[in-house]
């Protein structure tokens, strides 16, 4: 089958050592924090593969304010909080998954569409992403615009 973007090979390491400790959205969460201050591609690699474990349909990455955001992930139709991610690691996660789905990386306050493939355990996983603007408020009158991310397995 092939690609309908970019691919996105989870590291080998991550499958081996991190994901196998992953049972359930409690045991998602530390490997997560774990992740926070090391490379955005293995902390990508943790949170795609902890979802593609879990059986999660959805991720979604919803900003909360500037400081910090707020991890769901759908499990057999209920969304799941896993964690509140700081806005570094959230912007990083960002970036990396626009670049792998084709987005652009400086439209901010568009929806954007777009799709990559991921490589686990031998199979090939089709990935949607939807990227959406989403509003801040500060001092209740000053709006700022926010991407939002859903990927969708």
């Amino acid at each position: 089958m092939k690609a309908i973007t970019s691919q996105v090979t989870i590291d080998p390491s991550v499958a081996e050592k991190i994901l196998p400790k992953v049972k359930h959205i409690r045991d998602f969460q530390k490997a997560l924090e774990a992740n926070f201050l090391g490379q955005t591609t293995r902390l990508v690699d943790v949170v795609l593969g902890g979802a593609i474990i879990l059986r999660a349909s959805d991720i979604h990455l919803e900003p909360e304010d500037e400081e910090r955001t707020r991890l769901r992930i759908r499990i057999d139709g209920v969304l799941e909080i896993v964690s509140f991610l700081p806005a570094q690691v959230y912007k990083s996660i960002l970036g990396r998954i626009k670049l792998s789905s084709g987005l652009k990386l400086n439209i901010t306050q568009r929806s954007q569409d777009g799709r990559f493939t991921i490589r686990f355990e031998k199979r090939e996983i089709e990935i949607r992403t939807s990227i959406l603007p989403f509003r801040i408020r500060r001092d209740n009158c000053d709006e700022d615009f926010r991407p939002s991310f859903l990927k969708r397995c």
